[in-house]
């Protein structure tokens, strides 16, 4: 846990280190994240989405680069970048917000399916995780979560600068299982994509299961190709038949906060 003395000590070290190093030069850290997961029931409703997917909401790196979405339920993922003083800004309002104080979890009313808003923040080798069970976005209940949290929560989702660009993922994860039935015949999987030979393909857990990661390039001819199989229809990957469904787009540092 951060002490006072030793917050106000690294946030000089960090200020310093971002005024002498070129933007672009570190390491793409992620420094605060703010994640959503909405109930089953309040889940977009996709044929080729699976249910599970789950993007952030805003990443801010170490490097300047920001990845936020304009709406929860949107898969858009856009991209800014913000120079070293607006990255010192966000550090300076955190650490002296009094996050580091917050409890680990939070909850808004006695429901038992809820919304999950979690931020999480990166500082001198910490992370602190803060989770608010209930409907963050509305006004009714929200008023029960730490002040610090909702200013927080608020800014992150309402971030929107002009000038952003559409960011396209570095890979699609696509999960692809034995198909029992196919309405037509098999839609073949394009040459040159990655398939059950590919040194990134992955296993899953459960029989003939696997993770395809196609690149990001790829996202909009993979998304058309999916939209374009018939409710029951497979791919023909690798001579078969299989059932395949996009799960998540792959974003730079995701695995460090997804790890807590």
């Amino acid at each position: 846990m951060h002490t006072p003395k030793k917050r106000v000590a690294s946030m000089a070290v960090v200020g310093t280190m971002l005024w002498l190093m070129p933007l672009g030069l570190l390491a793409g850290t992620p420094l605060l994240v703010l994640q959503e997961a909405s109930p089953q029931r309040e889940l977009p409703q996709s044929r080729f989405w699976q249910e599970n997917i789950i993007l952030p909401t805003f990443v801010l790196y170490d490097d300047g680069l920001v990845l936020f979405r304009t709406a929860r339920n949107s898969t858009e993922v856009r991209s800014s970048r913000l120079t070293r003083v607006e990255i010192e800004e966000w550090i300076g309002l955190i650490e002296q917000s009094g996050f580091w104080d917050l409890s680990e979890s939070y909850s808004l009313n006695m429901r038992l399916e809820q919304p999950i808003s979690v931020i999480k923040y990166r500082h001198d080798g910490d992370i602190r995780r803060i989770a608010v069970s209930g409907p963050m976005r509305e006004n009714k209940d929200r008023a029960r979560a730490p002040k610090t949290f909702v200013e927080l929560f608020d800014r992150m989702v309402s971030f929107a600068p002009t000038g952003s660009k559409v960011w396209e993922p570095l890979r699609v994860e696509v999960r692809i299982f034995p198909s029992v039935e196919s309405d037509g015949k098999p839609l073949p999987w394009p040459k040159g994509w990655p398939d059950l030979t590919d040194a990134s393909t992955r296993t899953f857990i459960g029989y003939e299961t696997y993770l395809l990661y196609v690149d990001g390039k790829n996202r909009k001819k993979l998304e058309r190709l999916m939209l374009s199989l018939k409710e029951k229809q497979a791919l023909a990957i690798g001579g078969r038949p299989w059932s395949a469904a996009l799960t998540r787009y792959c974003l730079p540092g995701e695995e460090q906060w997804q790890r807590k």
